[in-house]
Formats: C-alpha cells, structure tokens, sequence
C-alpha cells in the first residue's frame, strides 16, 4: 500500500495534461488555470476512524485503547480539526518528547495509524491529525489549508500544558506532510526538532521529475517550496533537522533528501541518513531508522 503520494505514470499524467490543453484551446481559454490537485492530493473520507493493526504489526507497537483519544480543535479558518492523541503511559507522560505528526498524501489518519504507532512505541506522545478534506474534515484540500489545519494541531498541543513537555515537541513530515512540518517549524514558533521522511523539495520538482513540458503554475496553484524553507525552519528548533531518505525511493527521489540538507548548511545542526534500499514508504521498516530517530527525540 502506497502511504505516500499516488503513483501515476508520467505518460498518462502527460496525455491527460495535454488533453486538457487540446480542450481549453478549442475553448478560447487558456488564461485559465488548470488543476491537476488530483495527482497531488488523494483524501479518503470517513465516517469513523478504525484505528486498526494489520496482523504483522507487534504488539509492541499497537497503542492500548486506554492511551488514545480521538481529539477536535478549530483551525483558524473555522474548520474543525479531527486528530488521534496517543499518550504514553502517565508515570511516562510528562516527561516524554511529543510528536506532531503530518501525515502523506493518501487516505487519512487511519491509513498513517501503524506509522504513528511505531512513534509511540519509540517512547513519545503523537498527534497525528487530518488535512481538510481527508478523514472526518470538511472541505477541500489545498496547501493553505493544510498549513491552516497544522497550526491549529500545534496550537493544540500547545494547550495542553504541563500534561506534556513543551520544551520537546517535535516536527514530523512524512512525504506531503514534510510541507506542513517545514512550514510550522518556520513560522510557529520554535520547537526541540524537525524529523522528514520521503519528502520532496518542492511542486515544481516534481513536475520536472515527470518530465512535464509545462509550467509549475499551470498544473497546480500548491507550491510547498519546501527547499526554500528548511533553512530557516532548522533554523528554529533547538535540535535541528533529521532528514530520512530511501534509497530506493524512485518517486520522492533520494536527491531530494541531499538537498533539504544542503539548504539548511550552517544555519542548524543537521543530519542526512539514507535507507539503503528503502522505496518511498520503507523507511520506518529499517533497524537504522529506529535507532537515529529515538536518539534525535530522547535528546
């Protein structure tokens, strides 16, 4: 299963792009944008979430009922933030780094919930949240609107107090979610660390990956100029960033990974670690992985 973004070959991406064009012209409108957010975003909506375990998942790694609460909170838009809070046990609470999770492109919180999990299991408190349109949110989904839905998940924690320890809240974007993480680690304020796995430089990289003969602007309005921020989101925690990436990844390309690292360069302290042969949704799979992220957290 493709936790990530939709793969669609770029011969059928360009055919349907070019089809598109062919209409517009015979229609006298080429000054207007064409949306290809289809590609970009692939929500599910649900009417509850299962919050289930496939049958390989350790019991290690599944979070006791006991320890998770299904969560709402308003973003700033007046939309309503759906969220599942997993805790640590409470002699373990309070102490315990946390971490934000921003979750792919696909599905919903239920399609990220073993990916939480494993978080968890690793010794922290997650909240793993939904975009607008995904899961149990309302609407359509839009970068704005998952920067709107990630500010009011930080916003949340932040309310909690001292039931957490809100000198150690972390940042972590997997793949689309690396937007999300990038941008609050920027602007909202600073935070122990910045954790992304899978994630892309920006929109129009991808476009270019795919060999689109096109502009950025005109396949999507989205831009996620995640490159362009790193450095100063780095810039903001007091850890730095951990940036993960597949070696195998032939989606999110593993140059991706080298460049949000190069752009962060003196600003923070940063680390690059690769998954010798991880695809775009391996990496968590990896003993390395576990190892360097439960250092970077626990510090």
């Amino acid at each position: 299963m493709n936790h990530g973004f939709s793969r669609v070959r770029p011969s059928v991406i360009a055919t349907r792009i070019f089809a598109g064009v062919f209409l517009l012209v015979g229609l006298g409108a080429l000054d207007a944008c064409v949306s290809l957010d289809g590609f970009l975003f692939n929500p599910k909506r649900v009417n509850r979430y299962e919050l289930s375990y496939e049958a390989t998942v350790p019991e290690t790694r599944r979070v006791p009922p006991a320890l998770r609460s299904e969560v709402t909170f308003p973003a700033d838009t007046g939309s309503t933030v759906f969220a599942v809070l997993a805790e640590r046990p409470s002699d373990e609470r309070p102490r315990a780094p946390t971490i934000l999770y921003h979750h792919g492109n696909t599905g919903s919180i239920d399609t990220y919930w073993a990916r939480a999990s494993h978080l968890w299991s690793l010794g922290a408190n997650v909240l793993v949240y939904d975009y607008p349109g995904y899961g149990r949110c309302e609407g359509s989904p839009s970068e704005a609107g998952i920067y709107s839905h990630a500010r009011a998940a930080l916003g949340y924690l932040r309310s909690l107090g001292s039931r957490i320890d809100q000198q150690r809240i972390f940042h972590y974007g997997f793949s689309l979610g690396g937007g999300p993480a990038i941008d609050s680690a920027k602007h909202l304020g600073p935070v122990r660390g910045l954790v992304t796995e899978s994630t892309f430089a920006s929109v129009a990289a991808l476009v270019e990956d795919g060999s689109l003969m096109v502009p950025r602007s005109f396949v999507t309005q989205n831009v996620f100029d995640n490159v362009g921020k790193i450095r100063d989101a780095a810039a903001q925690t007091r850890l730095g960033a951990l940036i993960f990436h597949g070696t195998a990844d032939d989606f999110v390309q593993p140059k991706y990974g080298q460049q949000l690292f190069d752009a962060i360069g003196d600003a923070a302290p940063r680390e690059l670690v690769h998954i010798e042969g991880a695809n775009h949704d391996g990496v968590p799979r990896s003993s390395l992985y576990d190892e360097k992220l439960r250092a970077f957290i626990t510090q």
